[in-house]
């Protein structure tokens, strides 16, 4: 709108000059004025062609800034291996208790890609369950197995990897710093303290628990 009232303008300057000019000095007002309009025309023209190239400038780098940080971002997907992935509580009988105490073991055999496009290591797992209080109760340290997860396959044994520690009966490579592109999987070990009360996992119709997982990153 401001470039068509710059013309607008210069137009209006035209037809005034032509008003009060004589007819010997018509064609010099008429030359002057366009001469003028053209020149204050192209002035502003040249300010405004500058301004938008310096919001172009302006775009083009904000673009590239914000390419360059999702460039540099990792991403994780956590896909959740149903067998062996398990939960259980069990008593716990502890000397000189009169309550039902209880704890409750937590199994997950995880896969954690990274779909991102920086690399990154994993850190910390936690878990959480919806509790027979109908409240999520987060177990944030992993426990350490004192021998393999093993699962019978007919004759044989199935040995599945641990993700952050050793195995006893296989070897594994423990590499959680995933490159784009790259995966790791085994499995991890919750143990809840002792507890009392509806401190336990809900169970759905089927025997299912509502759970939630989340992975902590120690760089990106």
């Amino acid at each position: 709108m401001q470039t068509k009232f710059v013309i607008l303008a210069s137009i209006f300057g035209v037809i005034s000059a032509l008003s009060f000019s004589t007819n010997q000095s018509i064609l010099l007002s008429l030359s002057t004025a366009l001469i003028a309009s053209a020149l204050y025309l192209a002035a502003y023209l040249s300010k405004d062609k500058k301004d938008k190239q310096i919001e172009e400038i302006h775009q083009l780098a904000t673009a590239e800034s914000k390419s360059e940080k999702e460039i540099t971002k990792p991403e994780l997907t956590i896909e959740l291996i149903p067998t062996p992935s398990f939960c259980s509580s069990f008593n716990s009988e502890l000397p000189n208790e009169t309550v039902n105490i209880h704890r409750t073991a937590i199994i997950l055999y995880l896969k954690i890609t990274n779909i991102g496009n920086a690399s990154t290591e994993i850190g910390q797992i936690h878990v959480g369950y919806e509790s027979m209080e109908n409240e999520w109760y987060w177990l944030y340290n992993e426990t350490t197995l004192l021998d393999d997860f093993t699962m019978p396959m007919g004759e044989k044994v199935k040995v599945f990897p641990f993700l952050k520690q050793s195995n006893f009966l296989m070897k594994n490579d423990i590499d959680t710093f995933l490159n784009p592109g790259q995966s790791c999987n085994g499995i991890v070990y919750f143990e809840q303290k002792a507890s009392s009360g509806n401190l336990y996992p809900k169970m759905d119709e089927d025997f299912k628990v509502n759970i939630q997982i989340l992975v902590t990153l120690l760089s990106g």
